[in-house]
């Protein structure tokens, strides 16, 4: 599960959660990744870049159910 994260004032190239993000979806491609997009941060970033098709969300939640846990509170 992937909650929040530094959208500034990290160290190193990429945003930590993003980092993490893009290492497990290396090694576990399907997943399952659950990504909350409550408390805003970088993990809003990685929502947005999977509703562009930038990036995936292996799983096994329908498109609704998604949009239910990416937008509720």
């Amino acid at each position: 599960m992937f909650i929040g994260g530094k959208t500034e004032g990290y160290s190193g190239d990429i945003p930590g959660i993003r980092d993490e993000y893009e290492r497990f979806m290396r090694h576990h491609s399907e997943g399952p990744v659950y990504l909350v997009g409550l408390l805003g941060g970088e993990t809003v970033n990685i929502i947005r870049d999977v509703k562009e098709g930038r990036a995936t969300e292996p799983n096994g939640l329908s498109e609704e159910e998604r949009r239910v846990v990416h937008g509720s509170d």
